[in-house]
């Protein structure tokens, strides 16, 4: 029996999702400057492929949501930082999109979600106590029932399995050039 092609994007998308995960481990949270380079980071994603998600409007929408809370996540931990200066801004240029199947950037979009409640559980745990809204990006769960309505549409969408696996991986890719790019603003900032 055929995987499905929800079991093939887990499967062939695991390891570049740790390379992923590992990159942004290297961010430290409990710093303004990391709790920053990790929001500008998943911003910046979102705005290169929004563009990709303009025939699915409630993605659209949702990613959209999700940029916003970022950005406004963004701004309330430099003002929790006191005035402690953070590397880079939003309004850094954006970098073109990327053409994307929409599903392979919801896939790992939505698919975040899930870190996200993980980084939230673990921004508790740590010494430093942020703002509701300097983490609100993290803790928002909102998106769960769009994940069930995706996880149904996948489905739809056998026949283009390679296709979005590959760009799901490009999708990761994006993730993982922003973490690093992060890592080293930071590290040439000390």
């Amino acid at each position: 029996m055929q995987p499905t092609l929800r079991e093939r994007l887990r499967r062939e998308t695991g390891d570049i999702h740790e390379q992923v995960e590992e990159a942004f481990a290297h961010l430290d949270l409990a710093t303004s400057h990391g709790l920053a380079a990790t929001l500008r980071a998943h911003i910046r994603v979102m705005e290169r492929v929004l563009p990709n998600l303009a025939r699915h409007a409630d993605y659209q929408q949702e990613v959209q949501r999700l940029h916003d809370l970022a950005v406004q996540s963004l701004a309330a931990s430099q003002t929790a930082a006191q005035g402690e200066p953070t590397q880079g801004a939003v309004g850094q240029p954006v970098a073109p999109p990327v053409q994307l199947h929409p599903l392979s950037a919801i896939y790992v979009i939505f698919g975040s979600r899930l870190g996200s409640r993980v980084i939230a559980s673990n921004l508790k745990l740590q010494e430093i106590t942020w703002p509701q809204a300097a983490i609100a990006y993290f803790t928002d769960d909102q998106t769960r029932h769009l994940w069930r309505q995706f996880v149904q549409e996948l489905k739809e969408y056998e026949d283009q399995g390679d296709r979005i696996v590959a760009e799901a991986v490009s999708t990761f890719n994006l993730f993982l050039s922003e973490a690093r790019e992060a890592r080293a603003l930071l590290q040439s900032s000390t």
